[in-house]
């Protein structure tokens, strides 16, 4: 058995080898592992390091990477199915649709979306905000909020000055950006978590929507509201 330098949940998953980033795989690192199969979600490669792995008789699983729930359901389902544990899988879809109800019902009570950013580290002292088309746009979505940032795609560079200009009532910061950029926008409300418990879209999903939720109705529901008010 072996995982990919971003995989570092549930804690086992340390003490595995490690085959490499996941999209810089090669070969060598994979084979040396003597896996019976290899899973991926359609993001790892390169193809040529798969084409040689599959040519030395490892079975390829690729499961949908779509960050959505539907997404969620099908690769939980298809790795359940696969594994020979369907009802297992069928547990685990259901916890999280538990989690994501009690944040719908949650966000049903807002008077309006809060306004929200999401930062991640890009160097010392630097962040990228996450517009549309990206992993955080789609947590954003499922945590009743809006992007502050969804007239672009992808991620890019920001400054204090263009967070603060887009009048978030909230941010989320991933990882490293919480010590290098959060302290810079203080009297924004901010949620700082590691960014696969965040971004993984995997078992803890249900965990990362209802706390971004519980979160906004604590620290931006009420703000977002206000803001609407003082505009009317």
């Amino acid at each position: 058995m072996g995982a990919d330098t971003t995989s570092t949940h549930p804690p086992e998953a340390e003490s595995v080898p490690r085959v490499g980033y996941q999209r810089a795989l090669t070969p060598e690192s994979i084979l040396a592992v003597r896996p019976y199969a290899l899973l991926h979600d359609g993001s790892a490669g390169p193809t040529s390091t798969f084409e040689r792995v599959r040519n030395a008789g490892v079975q390829i699983l690729t499961v949908s990477g779509e960050p959505t729930m539907d997404g969620f359901r099908d690769r939980v389902r298809t790795v359940g199915h696969w594994l020979g544990v369907p009802e297992s899988a069928d547990r685990l879809v259901a916890g999280i649709e538990k989690d994501i109800g009690e944040a719908r019902r949650t966000q049903s009570t807002w008077t309006r979306p809060p306004r929200l950013v999401v930062l991640m580290a890009h160097g010392q002292g630097n962040a990228i905000a996450a517009g549309r088309d990206t992993r955080a746009n789609a947590l954003i979505r499922l945590s009743g909020a809006t992007n502050a940032f969804e007239d672009y795609s992808g991620y890019r560079p920001v400054s204090r000055e263009g967070v603060l200009a887009r009048r978030p009532d909230a941010m989320v910061i991933t990882g490293a950006a919480a010590a290098d950029f959060g302290g810079l926008l203080a009297r924004v409300p901010q949620y700082a978590q590691d960014t696969l418990f965040l971004l993984g879209f995997g078992p803890r999903l249900g965990e990362a929507v209802l706390g971004v939720t519980r979160f906004l109705d604590t620290h931006a529901a009420a703000r977002a509201a206000a803001t609407q008010t003082t505009r009317a």
